[in-house]
């Protein structure tokens, strides 16, 4: 009897345990206590940029490349530098042969030195010619005046009947014979001194253009010694010492390091994120620089698709060539949107649940994102900017829709 008493009172005391156990399992189940939340931390909206990128490799180069070719036929007679070699602006790099250039050069010198001579003797022809024909006038001029002052005598006699008229009409006919072969005379010599006014310019122009010959030829001269342009890196040099190199033919390729581009590549799966003209982040020595897409090669080599990128500053005092560089490639970039920084779990739709806290609860709402960029996402309904939500945990929709905010959170 007493055993059984026992049992009565161990089996009383159990169902009890169990039932205070149910009693506080349920309790705490409809609890408003945050027990699902323990590792959320809270985040104020704000506002700012939202940027969605992939991410791609590169190299900076040259942006610009230059192509040295050969002044004149000759011989390359010296080449100072390889290719691969770094050259500062205005360093001898070739040298053509110049003695074909020299020999011209003396050659017309020598002409020019007979022509100058030829036009000296032009001249002093011109001044003899022109005293010739002065005299030659003043002369006639001189007879006519004499004729005019006989005709002026011949007449006062005729007037008094001292000579007869056929005498003072010959000396008038002599007079317009003289005035004629004066006017002759003039019409002449103003044609001799307009031919040696034209031999005279003709030599001019002659000598001008052997000086203007000169004057390239030793320019040439210069040309011959190749120099560097700018500073850059040398590309190749297509021809050896000795050789016999044509007018116009390519010297040299070089690299100009005055401004630069990056080379980038992206896997070939990624090659739609890649389009000519978007904006593109440029990572250097922990410093972002700006450009955009430009020239894409069509051709995938190695599963690997490459294209340019033209920076905003092409000079920056950080670009270095060969350098390895981190490309951030922009698919979209919202501004000044309103956004909440990106959790893991943000990535799999634009629909999700956060709680808002309101006082000392948070309730659940509905948030519609926009872009999700890499740091940020973009609200575009759901959340205002200065709200202050719980993130960390994913919230669903069967999950409550009014939460107790513990004190942790508050402070």
């Amino acid at each position: 009897m007493e055993k059984n008493k026992r049992l009565h009172y161990i089996l009383l005391a159990v169902t009890g345990i169990f039932l205070i156990a149910a009693i506080v399992l349920l309790v705490k189940a409809k609890s408003p206590a945050v027990n699902s939340l323990e590792n959320a931390t809270i985040e104020t909206v704000g506002r700012g940029t939202v940027i969605s990128s992939i991410k791609a490799s590169g190299v900076i180069e040259s942006a610009n490349e230059i192509t040295l070719r050969s002044a004149e036929r000759g011989i390359l007679k010296k080449v100072y530098k390889n290719a691969g070699s770094n050259v500062s602006k205005g360093e001898l790099l070739l040298e053509l042969d110049e003695k074909n250039v020299l020999e011209d050069i003396e050659r017309i010198e020598n002409q020019l030195t007979l022509k100058r001579n030829s036009l000296e003797k032009i001249r002093l022809n011109a001044q003899n010619t022109q005293l010739s024909l002065d005299r030659s006038e003043t002369a006639k001029q001189q007879r006519i005046n004499t004729i005019k002052s006989t005709l002026e005598a011949q007449e006062k006699l005729l007037a008094d009947e001292k000579i007869d008229e056929s005498r003072v009409q010959r000396t008038r006919q002599e007079l317009e014979n003289a005035e004629a072969d004066l006017l002759a005379l003039v019409e002449r010599n103003t044609i001799r001194i307009q031919q040696m006014d034209a031999d005279e310019r003709g030599m001019l122009q002659q000598i001008h253009n052997q000086e203007k010959t000169l004057q390239e030829k030793r320019k040439l001269l210069q040309k011959l010694k190749i120099k560097a342009p700018a500073d850059g890196v040398i590309l190749a040099i297509n021809s050896n010492e000795g050789q016999r190199i044509e007018s116009d033919a390519m010297l040299l390729r070089m690299s100009d390091l005055s401004s630069f581009k990056v080379v980038g590549w992206i896997n070939e799966k990624f090659s739609h994120f890649v389009k000519t003209g978007n904006l593109v982040h440029v990572t250097i020595n922990n410093e972002q620089l700006e450009g955009v897409v430009g020239e894409i090669t069509p051709m995938v080599d190695d599963e690997m698709l490459h294209f340019n990128v033209y920076l905003n500053d092409k000079k920056h005092a950080g670009l270095k060539i060969n350098q390895s560089v981190s490309i951030e490639v922009i698919s979209r970039q919202q501004n000044n949107v309103v956004r909440i920084q990106k959790q893991a779990y943000f990535e799999k739709h634009n629909r999700h649940f956060l709680y808002v806290i309101n006082g000392k609860h948070a309730e659940k709402k509905e948030v519609i994102f926009g872009t999700i960029g890499n740091k940020w996402c973009e609200i575009v309904s759901g959340l205002h900017e200065g709200d202050r939500i719980l993130t960390g945990t994913p919230v669903n929709e069967e999950s409550r829709d009014k939460i107790q905010v513990k004190r942790k959170f508050l402070k």
